[in-house]
């Protein structure tokens, strides 16, 4: 399956039962699994692909892992064709500068801070393989609540 179909495949999930993935999400879990249109898993913890092939089996359909995308807390603002993505202020200034001047006379710039993938983290460069691909046999899908609020 390609990116793109798997994105459709998420989208019209989401579609058709996005009102229960949402209140479920908001219970509390970070995770949840959707099997036939009802919720058989929901968790803190992200459930292994043998507890997904497991459910599968004993739902003997298909299942689908979702989850919300934890950088919600950070300020979203607007990126273009009604899209919201979590941001961080940088300010840059001379190195002699104290803070005060940082923040009224240095370069700010606003960073969007959304990797899009839970996967994906910041490090720093000693003592880890840059690019490091998860193999995992369950596609598994993140995506923001909609609830964004912004701030100017």
């Amino acid at each position: 399956m390609t990116p793109g179909e798997l994105t459709a495949l998420y989208d019209s999930l989401l579609e058709e039962h996005g009102r229960l993935i949402r209140e479920s999400l908001g219970k509390g879990s970070r995770y949840i699994v959707l099997c036939d249109g009802k919720v058989v898993y929901a968790s803190n913890r992200e459930p292994s692909d043998e507890e997904v092939k497991n459910l599968e089996k004993n739902t003997g359909k298909v299942c689908y892992v979702l989850t919300e995308d934890p950088i919600e807390e950070s300020r979203w603002s607007p990126i273009g064709d009604g899209d919201y993505h979590p941001t961080i202020d940088l300010f840059i200034g001379g190195a002699q500068w104290m803070e005060e001047e940082v923040f009224h006379r240095g370069l700010k710039i606003t960073l969007d801070f959304d990797t899009g993938n839970p996967d994906v983290a910041a490090f720093n460069n000693e003592g880890v393989n840059i690019i490091q691909p998860t193999a995992t046999c369950v596609m598994r899908r993140a995506f923001h609540s909609g609830n964004a609020t912004t701030t100017t």
